[in-house]
């Protein structure tokens, strides 16, 4: 991060001043986007913001404060006395609360309509409310350095003090339609799509549920649905965050390319569950699976029921990933173990013999 130089007994420079807070704004930026997205493309992504019913049911809803982090140019019509714009990054807004009011106005009979609650990042240049003097700047008086003027040449004028960015909110309206076929609107551009509102003719209160975070496949109350619609990207954070792969989670985990040998899947290992039936060549069944398949553990399950093979021709289950070292016999309600040629790729069931097996036998190892 850039910082100015600044010397003993220079005549100090506004320039310096300034430079010294875009290049902390940069920082700023620059470690909210590693952080957020490492090496991948940053998009906008949204915090808090969580719409409640007011005290008396109304059109108007309570918004909870939140902030938005959109990538969008520092400073695009210059900063004091930086005319330049600064570089393009993801930046901050805040949003420090309030109500947004929506209105069914466009609406006849048995028409329903969708709103889009949306936002975007904006620097607002303002006058702080406890600024001590509201904004009336005291200027130099070349005339007589000891009496300042008070804003620019004596004018009195006040100058905005304080560069913001803000999350500014917004409501549109989607195209009024018969109730359960209307369509969400699509988000201005530039703007970020945060909740879907519906609203049928004659509507006068909203509840919380009223407003749904934008996504696709929402139903409202009257049947519209909102199709494809482009997911809201509410930031879950770092200690709550889901892996559902969507905007503002994290990415899915591939437990096949990303677990495998490090950490067990839902079936102790790689892939799916898959059982594999046997029917006895004289009688009954069996059905075999290996629900543990990762490097460190192995685990197989063969369940036998009545079964009994007096032909020479052996049955073979095959694992579906092989062991490293002969498995061991944890296991054996079945019958008598010697019937049995285990293997690392394999066990053979029994066969010429009127023997009749019926239990579990489980083989574990690595």
């Amino acid at each position: 991060m850039n910082r100015p130089i600044v010397y003993q007994n220079e005549v100090f420079r506004s320039y310096d001043v300034l430079h010294g807070w875009r290049d902390a704004l940069e920082g700023l930026a620059q470690l909210s986007s590693d952080a957020m997205f490492g090496s991948a493309t940053p998009y906008a992504v949204v915090t808090g913001l969580q719409p409640t019913q007011t005290t008396t049911p109304s059109l108007t809803v309570n918004v909870a404060a939140g902030a938005i982090y959109q990538i969008a140019a520092i400073d695009p019509n210059g900063y004091g006395a930086l005319t330049g714009t600064g570089p393009t990054m993801l930046l901050q807004g805040q949003y420090a609360g309030g109500t947004l009011t929506f209105s069914t106005a466009g609406l006849s009979g048995g028409q329903g309509q969708w709103a889009l609650v949306q936002g975007q990042f904006q620097f607002d240049d303002v006058i702080p409310s406890d600024d001590p003097n509201a904004g009336v700047l005291p200027n130099g008086n070349p005339a007589n350095p000891q009496q300042p003027l008070n804003g620019p040449g004596g004018s009195g004028l006040a100058q905005n003090t304080e560069r913001e960015g803000t999350l500014v909110l917004q409501v549109i309206y989607g195209t009024p339609a018969t109730q359960g076929s209307e369509a969400p609107p699509t988000p201005t551009s530039g703007w970020v799509g945060l909740y879907l509102v519906n609203l049928v003719y004659g509507q006068t209160q909203l509840t919380s549920g009223n407003a749904m975070p934008a996504g696709p496949n929402l139903t409202a109350a009257d049947g519209a649905t909102t199709g494809n619609y482009a997911q809201a990207p509410f930031l879950s954070g770092l200690l709550n965050s889901h892996h559902g792969g969507v905007p503002g989670q994290a990415p899915k985990i591939n437990l096949a390319n990303e677990v495998t040998g490090v950490l067990p899947a839902a079936n102790g290992g790689t892939g799916d569950i898959v059982q594999t039936a046997f029917n006895g060549p004289t009688a009954g069944s069996a059905v075999a699976t290996m629900p543990a398949q990762a490097s460190a553990y192995k685990k197989v399950i063969i369940y036998f029921n009545g079964y009994e093979n007096d032909t020479t021709s052996a049955q073979t289950y095959t694992f579906p990933t092989p062991f490293t070292v002969d498995p061991a016999i944890s296991l054996n309600t079945a019958g008598a173990a010697g019937a049995f040629t285990i293997g690392l790729s394999g066990i053979t069931l029994p066969a010429n013999s009127s023997a009749v097996y019926s239990g579990w036998l489980a083989l574990e190892g690595y």
